[in-house]
Formats: structure tokens, C-alpha cells, sequence
């Protein structure tokens, strides 16, 4: 089907205005088609997956349904936060379903257009994995239960996504350690950015071996001031017996 689909799309580039689906028979039968193998397939869920299933497909079906009278989560975010967020929609063993997620950069701010986020998804399986992709994160970031920030599962979303903010027992927003968001930042950058992870420890190594050279300097300077001082005093006293013999 995928590739009779592809031909049809290269046909509609030609076609202006688009019509809507309800007007063309032959995709409606299509939908219908592929709508049943989709049932017959979620029948097969375990439970407890067709009813994550079943929540992630309403959200969707409200997005697309009515995106404007909808209620969504719209509140502005700072880097930290942790936020529920509905990851309907995956394939294979990408995560799905509703995961806590930290915020790395709330792009609402430099976007008029309205609301999306750079996120990073929290997964308690994942605490102490071992794996490179993974941040262990702790009770003292503002979770319940020792968890793995997912590196390898970062992605941009639409606030719409966004169930609820996570809270700590007293009220306040949860939020992640400072160093934490830190050791977040420099995972994404040794593996989504190698070449520049590599000019950046360049960078390190040489303001480190420059730092090093101007404490050597410093030592330097201060020994030749006090060598300067001794004699400064030296000369001061030869006049001074000069001065006293004449």
C-alpha cells in the first residue's frame, strides 16, 4: 500500500486545492481497511498496554479533532523541570505512552508560533543500566524512585504532549540538580556532537596548560619582587654606610 500511497501524493503536487479525504472513495476504503487490521491488532495487547494504548490515542485523536478549544498545558518551563508527557506514538522499542520528562530548553520563549520543548524522557528501568546513553537520577532531583535520564530517547515536542508539571510534597515543582542538567548536557554533547565535544576538551586542555603556565609566571613574578625588594634594601644600607664614612 505504501507505494501506491506515494504515487497518489506526487499526483496531488499537481492538484490545487487539495480535496478532503471524505471526498475520495477509494482512501476512505483504504482507512477502513487499514483501521480494521488496526483492531484486529490491539486485541491481541496485553491489557495493561491497550489501556496506556487507549489513553495515548484519545490525546491524539483530541489533538487532531479540535487543536483549538482543547485545554493543553501552556505554562512556561524552566531547564530542570520535570513534566508528564504523553509519548503516543512509536515504533518498535521507542518509549511511548505517558513518561516523566526532564526539560532541557523550553522553546516557548523564542517561539511565537506557540509551544514546543526539548525533552529528555525518565525511565526507573533504566537507573544504574550501566549504559553510556543513561543519567542516573535520584529522590534529591525531585522524583520518587531512583530513575535513568534517557540520552538516547531526547526529543522536540509539542506542549500539547504535556499531561501535567510534577510536584514534590510541599507543592513546589520538581526540579533536577543543577548538576545533574549539567552531566545531561555533556552526555548529548559527547555523543550527539563528537566533533565538537572533541574541540571543546581541546579548548579545556589548553586554558588548563595556559592557566598552569600564568600560576608558574605569577610564582616568577612574585620571587623577582621580593629579590628586587632584598635589594632595593641592600642599597639603601650601602649608601647609608657611604653616606656615614665620609
Amino acid at each position: 500500500m505504501r507505494r501506491t500511497l506515494k504515487e497518489k501524493l506526487k499526483e496531488l503536487k499537481e492538484t490545487s486545492p487539495i480535496p478532503k479525504v471524505k471526498t475520495h472513495p477509494e482512501t476512505i476504503i483504504e482507512i477502513h481497511e487499514l483501521l480494521g487490521k488496526l483492531y484486529k491488532c490491539s486485541l491481541d495487547f496485553k491489557l495493561d498496554y491497550g489501556i496506556k494504548w487507549l489513553s495515548g490515542l484519545e490525546k491524539y485523536v483530541e489533538d487532531k479533532e479540535d487543536r483549538f478549544s482543547t485545554k493543553w498545558f501552556n505554562d512556561h518551563l524552566s531547564r530542570g523541570h520535570i513534566v508528564e508527557v504523553e509519548l503516543f506514538g512509536h515504533v518498535n522499542k521507542e518509549l511511548t505512552f505517558a513518561h516523566p520528562c526532564v526539560v532541557l530548553f523550553d522553546g516557548s520563549y523564542s517561539n511565537e508560533s506557540g509551544g514546543w520543548m526539548l525533552v529528555a524522557p525518565i525511565s526507573t528501568p533504566r537507573y544504574q543500566d550501566g549504559g553510556d546513553f543513561t543519567v542516573d537520577i535520584t529522590e534529591l532531583d525531585g522524583i520518587k524512585h531512583n530513575s535513568g535520564v534517557c540520552i538516547d530517547a531526547i526529543q522536540v515536542i509539542d506542549k500539547r504532549r504535556v499531561l501535567y508539571q510534577h510536584e514534590l510534597a510541599d507543592k513546589n515543582k520538581s526540579k533536577i540538580r543543577t548538576e545533574k542538567l549539567d552531566e545531561i548536557d555533556f552526555s548529548i554533547l559527547k555523543y550527539y556532537l563528537p566533533k565538537l565535544n572533541e574541540k571543546l576538551l581541546d579548548i579545556e586542555q589548553e586554558l588548563a596548560q595556559e592557566k598552569l603556565a600564568h600560576e608558574q609566571t605569577k610564582e616568577e613574578l612574585i620571587e623577582l619582587r621580593k629579590i628586587n625588594k632584598e635589594l632595593e634594601e641592600k642599597s639603601i644600607l650601602m649608601k647609608q654606610e657611604l653616606e656615614s664614612t665620609q
